[in-house]
């Protein structure tokens, strides 16, 4: 299960995964910076969890 949110998701979103998402912030998450992401990945351990630059879109 792979989860990217970005700054504009649904608070609620972010609240369902709060416990997965420990120790990133709803305040995290509406602050990220432009073109940034939240992941939230499970794996065979656990979840991973990072923030991730995206490229701008192409002109």
């Amino acid at each position: 299960m792979e989860i990217m949110l970005k700054n504009s998701c649904d608070k609620d979103n972010f609240k369902e995964l709060k416990d997965e998402l420990h120790p990133y912030t709803l305040d995290d998450l509406l602050n990220l910076k432009r073109y940034h992401l939240l992941n939230l990945i499970r794996y065979e351990k656990g979840w991973a969890k990072f923030i991730t630059k995206q490229p701008p879109p192409i002109k």
